[in-house]
């Protein structure tokens, strides 16, 4: 895409985010989902209605995945990573989280709580080096404290998620650089506005700057840099082998590539960044997520690794302010709309929907990742049939790993050479305009066996060649904007 067509993608994009500025997490509404489960929703059906979600909602790509009692009882891959290199999604895709990388923050900020080194309470003037000050200019009489970090109490104003975006790679400017000229009198992003004149503690306002300090916090607690904290203390320990916060050093390859969707087309925003990260920019995959899930779900341990105590997970697992934040743990939502509550976090960006949520009494955690505009995408179908099926799991005679594959694919003929007829199969990731046609070495048509919209699925068409000659023969599939081409000999 050009560079005028890109900008264009993006001021529209914009115009529209403009108007939401974030995604504010907010428990869905769960008066949708069947009053009983359904226990014979299998993993069949759940592979149908995903796959229906991701056809009617244009989804580039996405994967799914539930863990049950320490093990993986689903994943579902559909649709592309990368769209133009005909990238599939794997259960190793990296996508990037947006806001559910704040539970990772918080994470790393409670294991520095567990040993002493920050106190919840204090005020977090305690732990910043001299000159460096985060006080409301409307309250300076009152603390802002770590607890109101992770519970977007702090009064603390949200502003644009993406001032000082970097496109194509990480940001030049370090956290510890950003967030001391973000909070303190006379620094370069500084101002009064930064701050709600709401008293620190009294109100809930989601912000995504709070939490880039609580990872600024940890740097200086820790005497490590934020991103290498979390590599040592987090991803290593539970072997996270495809998560970053940074595009340096991460495989490019397989990363999930976000993307906008305007009259009927995909356009690719690119990779972006900026330096108040550790509130959105962590990129991971499913099976990466699924270990972190079982840890939180195992109360803190995983394979004999314990990356928090138990009596930690607990306390993020309590409201911390009822009469403020009624739904709000320790940077973790709960949602107990229905009999069954559970604590979860959703993030959406410039091309990424998210959310990871975990069920601690039935030891179920939900992944889902998405790789286009947050407000385009209408999750809570998606999630419902997916909390069906791992509340009313009991184990299935067919792997309820395995589903029908859903990129698009031109197989070899069979039998190839043949004699006077052979099969074709193909398979299509979604609705299209399919067209599977016959050509000469010349380049000329010689006959068109498919030539229409078809729905997603696998297909097998056989060519009866008694009429022709002979020879090499080319048989090209189109559908949409894939195209793929391979040769058959007819011998007679």
């Amino acid at each position: 895409m050009n560079l005028t067509k890109k900008m264009t993608v993006l001021w529209l994009a914009a115009s529209v985010y403009g108007q939401i500025n974030q995604l504010e997490v907010k428990p869905f509404n769960r008066q949708m989902l069947p009053s009983t489960i359904n226990e014979s929703y299998s993993s069949a059906a759940l592979d149908r209605d995903l796959r229906n979600q991701y056809e009617q909602q244009h989804l580039p790509g996405l994967a799914t995945c539930i863990v049950k009692n320490g093990e993986i009882i689903w994943h579902g891959c559909y649709g592309y990573a990368d769209i133009d290199k005909n990238l599939p999604v794997s259960d190793s895709t990296t996508f990037v989280l947006a806001s559910v990388s704040k539970t990772f923050t918080g994470t790393a900020l409670m294991q520095l709580w567990q040993q002493g080194l920050i106190d919840l309470d204090a005020d977090v003037n305690i732990y910043l080096p001299a000159g460096v000050t985060v006080i409301n200019p409307w309250h300076p009489e009152t603390a802002i404290t770590c607890r109101m970090l992770l519970t977007h109490t702090s009064s603390i104003y949200e502003k644009d998620l993406y001032t000082l975006v970097s496109w194509g790679q990480d940001s030049p400017i370090s956290l510890a650089s950003y967030i001391p000229n973000y909070f303190t009198p006379g620094g370069s992003y500084y101002d009064s506005t930064n701050y709600s004149k709401d008293i620190p503690g009294s109100s809930y306002l989601y912000n995504n700057r709070a939490v880039a300090l609580a990872g600024y916090l940890v740097e200086l607690v820790s005497g490590s840099s934020f991103a290498h904290y979390c590599d040592e203390h987090i991803f290593k320990a539970l072997n996270m082998s495809n998560t970053s916060w940074f595009l340096n050093g991460l495989d490019s390859s397989n990363l999930a590539v976000p993307y906008t969707y305007l009259n009927d087309t995909h356009y690719p925003y690119g990779y972006y960044s900026f330096p108040f990260y550790p509130c959105a920019l962590l990129k991971s995959s499913i099976a990466d997520l699924a270990r972190y899930l079982m840890a939180y779900i195992n109360k803190g341990e995983l394979d004999g690794v314990r990356i928090l105590d138990e009596s930690t997970v607990a306390l993020m697992n309590t409201v911390q302010y009822p009469k403020v934040a009624a739904q709000m743990g320790l940077v973790w939502f709960l949602d107990n709309q229905g009999e069954t509550p559970y604590w979860y976090h959703s993030g959406g960006m410039y091309g990424c929907h998210t959310r990871i949520s975990y069920y601690p009494e039935e030891k179920i955690g939900i992944i889902i990742l998405i790789n286009l505009d947050h407000w385009l995408v209408d999750l809570q179908p998606i999630y419902s049939a997916m909390e069906q099926y791992a509340l009313s799991y009991v184990t299935e005679t067919i792997d309820p790993i395995q589903s029908p594959p859903v990129v698009f694919n031109l197989e070899q003929n069979y039998p190839n050479p043949f004699n006077s007829i052979t099969s074709i199969n193909y398979q299509l990731a979604m609705t299209n305009k399919v067209e599977l046609c016959i050509y000469n070495l010349r380049g000329q048509k010689v006959v068109t066996l498919i030539s229409g919209k078809q729905p997603a699925g696998i297909y097998t068409i056989q060519w009866d060649a008694s009429a022709f000659a002979s020879g090499v023969y080319l048989y090209r599939l189109q559908a949409g904007t894939y195209t793929q081409t391979k040769k058959l000999l007819l011998l007679r």
